[in-house]
């Protein structure tokens, strides 16, 4: 896709159609491990946030008419949370509840888990 498109695409649909967190809601068990794998040709984070928001890219959040999220400041946790192309990222320990998870280079990227 020609960056000319991708932009094309963020301004007509607030979104790039290839690039999702599918399942966009799952539910886990208490104890369990949230593995997720980037299947993908770009580097994304599967960062953990309050409530959904801009990621830490000015101008696609210019483009998307988004404020970052908080956790953009939060020093390391962008380099922690880094899936490159083809890695798996785990996550443990989740409380019961609900967890918002959301790429922060592509903030339409977003995943709801209901912990139970």
């Amino acid at each position: 896709m020609k960056f000319s498109e991708f932009i094309a695409q963020l301004q007509k649909h607030g979104r790039a159609a290839a690039w999702y967190f599918s399942p966009e809601q799952l539910d886990l068990s208490a104890g369990g491990t949230l593995l997720t794998t980037n299947r993908g040709g770009e580097d994304h984070t599967f960062t953990e946030v309050a409530a959904f928001g801009g990621g830490c890219v000015a101008p696609l959040n210019a483009i998307l008419g988004l404020t970052p999220v908080p956790e953009c400041s939060v020093p390391g946790l962008f380099d922690q949370t880094l899936v490159e192309q083809g890695a798996t990222f785990e996550v443990t320990g989740l409380a019961p509840g609900v967890h918002r998870f959301e790429c922060l280079i592509h903030p339409w990227m977003r995943t709801t888990v209901t912990v139970d």
